[in-house]
């Protein structure tokens, strides 16, 4: 786990805890990787939603190593359907 405070030097915390997990070395510049923001609530709160700064700046960052990324957002629902088909194949003891 990777913890800053990102009040002050925003920018350089986002790029240590990016370096700190590692994965950047293993992608491709001509890969893609996905961005998921927490945009559970109508607009920006803190402590409830992802910063409009800090996607702003991870963007900015994430532009440095690779060319193909996206912003994605879910409603969660498909998520939570997945994982209950799962639950559903396993009590039928069938192959996942």
């Amino acid at each position: 786990m990777f913890a800053e405070r990102l009040e002050n030097k925003l920018l350089e915390n986002i790029q240590k805890a990016i370096e700190w997990v590692g994965k950047l070395k293993r992608i491709l510049p001509s890969g893609r990787i996905s961005i998921k923001p927490k945009f559970t609530y109508p607009y920006y709160k803190r402590s409830v939603t992802s910063s409009p700064n800090a996607i702003e700046e991870t963007v900015k960052i994430l532009k440095e190593y690779i060319r193909g990324f996206a912003i994605v957002e879910t409603d969660g629902l498909i998520y939570y359907t997945i994982l209950l088909e799962i639950e559903t194949i396993k009590k039928q003891k069938r192959p996942i």
